[in-house]
């Protein structure tokens, strides 16, 4: 590598010895030209950057004031939840079990072992989005794992809920 260095450097040295002392003047006046402008679009392009970032200042604040509103009202939230106590896992269990029917016909429910509940069939999206929203507000059955595909009259779903207390 220095010698592939060195060699470039002598033919450098060699090619500006060979010019005329008036072809290394216009050469020199040359390089200076482009590196003007090599300097004056990087400055342009910093200026246009910075211009462009603070245009995007308020926006960015006004976003990062929203999430600090949603965050501070999502721990009021779970303050609340913390706080309500949570009843008896049959207690919990038997209200599901009567709102399985808002999902309708086709969808298999069963309670495994550990207290969690499977969901298997086709539903309608709307409805499934509607469930699972109250049962995680009225209950606190929440999702942990869900596949959902387009079927013909809705979507298939394969999901499983456990209640808050059992939830990993």
């Amino acid at each position: 590598m220095k010698t592939l260095v060195l060699n470039w450097q002598q033919q450098a040295l060699s090619f500006w010895q060979q010019r005329a002392p008036r072809e290394r003047r216009a050469l020199q006046i040359l390089g200076a030209v482009l590196l003007g402008a090599l300097l004056v679009q990087l400055a342009w392009s910093l200026a246009s950057s910075r211009h462009k970032l603070l245009r995007q200042m308020p926006e960015l604040a006004a976003t990062a004031e929203q999430s600090d509103r949603l965050y501070e009202a999502w721990q009021q939230l779970s303050a609340a939840n913390a706080a309500r106590p949570l009843p008896r896992p049959e207690v919990l269990r038997q209200a599901v079990e009567q709102r399985l029917g808002e999902l309708g016909p086709k969808l298999v429910a069963r309670w495994n072992g550990n207290g969690e509940l499977q969901l298997e069939g086709r539903t309608d999206f709307a409805r499934w989005l509607t469930w699972t929203a109250a049962m995680q507000q009225e209950n606190r059955l929440l999702l942990q794992r869900v596949r959902l595909q387009p079927g013909g009259d809705g979507v298939v779903v394969d999901a499983v809920f456990a209640f808050a207390a059992t939830a990993p």
